[in-house]
C-alpha cells in the first residue's frame, strides 16, 4: 500500500554504496532537511563485494581517516624495494628516486595523478602538466591501514544519522514526477516491500547514466531522459579491477625459520613494473593489506584493464598469472596464491567495474531538472570515494544557489549579481508561488 509523506525535504539525494552520505551530512549540518534514498542494487551486485564498489584508495578518504586507530604511509614498490613516499625516511626515498633511476617528485606527482583520475590521458600528459586538473595521493596525510570497508560503510551511516539525516534503504525507484521543470515527489519500494512518496525541493542525482537506466535502480518506465541529457560522447575505457591473494612463507619443514613467516610490507603499496611502460595492466598496481597474522599476508590487488574485459574470464586470467609473475620476483622465497574466483561464464550485464577511467573527450551527462543537481561519477574528478570528496562543496554550492528557487530567506541574503543571474534564467519566482 502507497504511503506520502506528508513533510517536504529540502534535498533528497539518490544514492548507492554510501556515496550521498557524507554530502548529506553535511547539508543536514547546514540546517537543510536532508533525506537520502540508498539503493541497494540487489542481483546487480550479486558478483560484487563492497570493497569492489567503493574502489582502490577508499583507505586514502577523509571519512576512513575520521575513525582511524593509527597511520600508515604508502610506498612506491620498485624493483629496488619499497620506496617510502612519507613519514621519517621520506628523504630516503627521494634520494633512491633521484640517485637509482633519475626520478624526482614530479615523475611522483604524475603517477599519483594518474592513478587517481576520472579520465585516461596518455603517461606523457601527466609528466608535461603541473596542473591541479587531477588529485593527487595524500602520501604525506598517511592511510588507515587495514581498513575494512564494511566498517567504513557503517560509519559513514552513522555519521550521516547522527547530522540528523533520513535514510531509507530503496528497492527500486517506481517512478518520478516532474512539475514545471522541477523534481516534485519520488516514488520507491523499500527493501521491506513498503511503497512510499516522498516530496522534494530539489534532489542530488548520484547514480551514473548507466546505473540510471538499470532496473534494478529505478524502474523501466521512467524515462531518464526526463532527467539527464544523452552526452554525445562517453566512452568508458578501463576501470579498477580487484583480485586478492595470499602471500606466505615457505611452508616446507626444510625451509630455513626465517623462510617460513611473509616479509614486513607496508600496508599500501604502489607497484610499479617498468617504468617505461604504461601505466596499465600488470604494469602498475594498488595493493591494500586486508588481513595479518604470523602466517600471512592478505591483499587486495588493483589492476586497470579494458573496460570490455569485465566479462572475459580468459582474459583476466591471464593478468592474473602476468601479476603473480611479477609478484613473485619482488618476494623470493613466498608462496603466492590468489583466493578470488575468476567469474567463468558470467554475461557481460552480470558483471561491473564501477571504478571506471572515461575517454579523455566524453563529456558527462547534465541534469535537465531545474531543481537536481547531477552527481554520478561521470563528473568526479578521481576514482572512488576520494574523487567523489572532493567535489562534494561544488555541489553544496550549487544546491545553495538552487535554494534561491524555493526559499525567500536565501534570495534575501543573496549577492546582487546572484540574483541578476537567476533573474535572467528565470529561476526565481515571485514568492506567492514558492510552494511551501
Amino acid at each position: 500500500m502507497e504511503s506520502a509523506s506528508m513533510q517536504v525535504a529540502d534535498v533528497i539525494l539518490v544514492s548507492t554504496d554510501t556515496r550521498g552520505f557524507e554530502l548529506a551530512a553535511s547539508l543536514a549540518k547546514k540546517g537543510w532537511k536532508t533525506v537520502v534514498l540508498e539503493l541497494d542494487g540487489g542481483p546487480l551486485n550479486k558478483y560484487l563485494e563492497l570493497e569492489d564498489r567503493f574502489g582502490p584508495f577508499a583507505s586514502y578518504s577523509d571519512s576512513a581517516k575520521a575513525f582511524e586507530d593509527g597511520e600508515a604511509t604508502g610506498s612506491l614498490w620498485l624493483k629496488s624495494g619499497p620506496v617510502a613516499l612519507a613519514g621519517p625516511r621520506t628523504e630516503v626515498g627521494s634520494a633512491h628516486l633521484s640517485n637509482r633511476y633519475g626520478l624526482d617528485r614530479v615523475w611522483v606527482k604524475a603517477l599519483s595523478r594518474s592513478l587517481l583520475a576520472s579520465r585516461l590521458k596518455r603517461r606523457e600528459a601527466f609528466l608535461d602538466s603541473a596542473g591541479p586538473a587531477e588529485p593527487e595521493i595524500g602520501w604525506q596525510r598517511g592511510v588507515r591501514p587495514l581498513l575494512n570497508v564494511s566498517e567504513l560503510a557503517a560509519f559513514r551511516r552513522k555519521n550521516a544519522l547522527a547530522s540528523g539525516v533520513r535514510i531509507l534503504d530503496v528497492d527500486q525507484i517506481l517512478d518520478i514526477r516532474i512539475r514545471d521543470g522541477r523534481m516534485d515527489r519520488i516514488e520507491l519500494r523499500t527493501v521491506d516491500g513498503k511503497v512510499l512518496q516522498e516530496r522534494t525541493r530539489s534532489a542530488v542525482w548520484l547514480l551514473s547514466l548507466e546505473e540510471s537506466q538499470r532496473t534494478e535502480f529505478v524502474n523501466a518506465k521512467v524515462s531518464v531522459s526526463t532527467l539527464l541529457s544523452q552526452p554525445s560522447i562517453l566512452e568508458p575505457l578501463m576501470g579498477w579491477w580487484r583480485s586478492r591473494l595470499v602471500v606466505s612463507g615457505l611452508k616446507s619443514k626444510a625451509a630455513p625459520t626465517g623462510l617460513r613467516k611473509p616479509p614486513e610490507m607496508p600496508s599500501h603499496l604502489v607497484f610499479v613494473g617498468s617504468l617505461e611502460r604504461p601505466w596499465t595492466h600488470d604494469n602498475v598496481m594498488a595493493l591494500d593489506l586486508v588481513e595479518k597474522t604470523e602466517e600471512i599476508l592478505v591483499y587486495d590487488v588493483w589492476m586497470r584493464l579494458p573496460y570490455w574485459s569485465r566479462a572475459d574470464h580468459v582474459y583476466r586470467d591471464e593478468q592474473r598469472m602476468l601479476a603473480k609473475q611479477q609478484l613473485a620476483e619482488r618476494l623470493p622465497g613466498c608462496e603466492i596464491e590468489w583466493v578470488t574466483p575468476s567469474p567463468i561464464g558470467l554475461s557481460e550485464a552480470s558483471i561491473r567495474m564501477p571504478q571506471i577511467l572515461y575517454s579523455h573527450d566524453s563529456k558527462p551527462p547534465k541534469s535537465v531538472v531545474r531543481n537536481m543537481c547531477f552527481a554520478g561519477p561521470e563528473v568526479w574528478r578521481g576514482v572512488g570515494l576520494v574523487g567523489l570528496e572532493l567535489c562534494e562543496n561544488d555541489w553544496i554550492k550549487e544546491l545553495e544557489g538552487l535554494r534561491m528557487d524555493w526559499d525567500p530567506a536565501a534570495r534575501v541574503h543573496a549577492s546582487r549579481v546572484q540574483k541578476l543571474k537567476y533573474k535572467v534564467q528565470g529561476y526565481m519566482k515571485p514568492e506567492s508561488e514558492i510552494s511551501p
